[in-house]
């Protein structure tokens, strides 16, 4: 391992025959991480042995984020495999098992590709993908990108494989996005009511409706900045206050003082968990299970692989240009897109006429006439009823729900 001391500082915390770890610290961003380096073993009983070691290490870490990196010596699945046996062997369904258990979300490189070959021809040629990087512990707060990728060959069996940790590159607008746990706030739905009264909009009924949910849009931005707070800050504080006054009943014996603060701050806590729970649900936008069974970690561990996995780190231009500037990348998708919808400006206006007159025409015309013609209240009724109340029809952000607990707007 190489490093510049100026830059960058090292600290060794354990060292074993397969794997090392320690603590990297980059000075000048403030950036440290935990890092493990594995060589893993070729026998199955050795493979046991480390991944069990390094599953103790990871929940000694008590959450910290975790940068696992080396040649495991292992695939996931047949599809990291090329020639030999297509057998799924026991050293594999092992190291799944094992991936599943720490909690490890694997940080992609290119997509079925060969990280290890035996460097023969024909049919004894042998390629697997034994190198990668996994990433674990707490993701919430994790502030930078992660590009996973294959360096060229270096004259060895393996290719070496790079991680790079960038910066974030500064605020990005996310789109709003009415969360769930909101409604667990004591009185939400009146203030909802009251904004919604005391929003003054003119014109036809659906106008009315569209500019009210801008409004009350904005003003949620700012309830929840101002009002209802980062629940994982709150989280933070309360457990903080906890230890201390559980450190009070150690030193001096419970009192009536100290037994209603904790009786406050537990309750205050189990609050804060159940909207976490109900956050993490709607991030994981899984809709088999539902929240109240201390399902947050289960949740939790559904967003961990999307946050590391939806990253578009590079874009090619139309020109063969390759962009990884945020902004560029930003721009460059906008003006694809807008090219082509744009049927006077686009290119392929000609090709896609050619085109449709290949295409053949499966409907019929009472198809057809059914699709335009008017629809009834009841059809609109029976459409809602069949929706995930947690889903949002459309990019205004409002899900079913909300308006299925608010009064029909007038």
């Amino acid at each position: 391992m190489i490093w510049d001391p100026c830059n960058i500082g090292f600290s060794l915390l354990e060292s074993h025959d397969s794997w090392l770890s320690g603590r990297v610290t980059n000075f000048k961003h403030k950036l440290a991480l935990l890092i493990i380096n594995v060589y893993g073993p070729t026998q199955n009983e050795n493979k046991r042995r480390v991944w069990k070691e390094i599953e103790e290490f990871i929940r000694r870490t008590q959450e910290q984020t975790c940068i696992i990196g080396g040649d495991f010596n292992s695939i996931t699945n047949q599809s990291e495999k090329r020639g030999g046996k297509g057998k799924t062997s026991r050293a594999t369904l092992d190291f799944v098992d094992w991936i599943h258990r720490s909690g490890l979300v694997e940080i992609n490189m290119v997509k079925n590709a060969f990280t290890w070959n035996n460097k023969r021809l024909g049919f004894s040629n042998i390629a697997e993908k034994l190198d990668r990087f996994f990433i674990s512990g707490n993701l919430i707060n994790f502030p930078y990108t992660l590009q996973a990728s294959i360096l060229p060959f270096s004259g060895l069996d393996h290719f070496p494989i790079q991680l790079n940790i960038l910066l974030d590159s500064g605020p990005r607008r996310c789109p709003f996005k009415f969360e769930q746990m909101w409604l667990k706030y004591d009185n939400i739905l009146r203030i909802l009511e009251v904004w919604w009264k005391e929003a003054e909009v003119f014109g036809s009924r659906i106008f009315k409706v569209v500019n009210k949910l801008k409004i009350i849009k904005q003003k949620l931005i700012i309830w929840n900045r101002e009002h209802y707070g980062n629940i994982f800050d709150k989280k933070s504080q309360v457990e903080a206050e906890l230890k201390e006054v559980n450190k009070a009943v150690m030193l001096r014996g419970m009192d009536e003082v100290l037994f209603l603060r904790e009786k406050e701050l537990l309750l205050e806590q189990e609050n804060i968990l159940a909207k976490e729970e109900v956050f993490w649900k709607q991030k994981s936008r899984e809709t088999w299970m539902d929240e109240g069974d201390n399902n947050t970690e289960f949740f939790h561990n559904s967003v961990k692989p999307r946050r590391v996995i939806n990253i578009i780190s590079k874009i090619k231009t139309n020109n063969g240009l390759e962009v990884e500037d945020p902004k560029l990348i930003s721009k460059e998708a906008v003006d694809f897109f807008s090219n082509i919808l744009n049927i006077d400006l686009s290119p392929y206006r000609l090709d896609q006429d050619k085109i449709m007159k290949f295409i053949p025409k499966l409907l019929s015309k009472e198809h057809t006439q059914g699709l335009t013609a008017k629809f009834s209240l009841s059809k609109v009724e029976a459409a809602l009823m069949q929706m995930n109340l947690e889903k949002s029809p459309s990019p205004d952000g409002f899900p079913i729900d909300f308006f299925f607990r608010n009064a029909s707007p007038s």
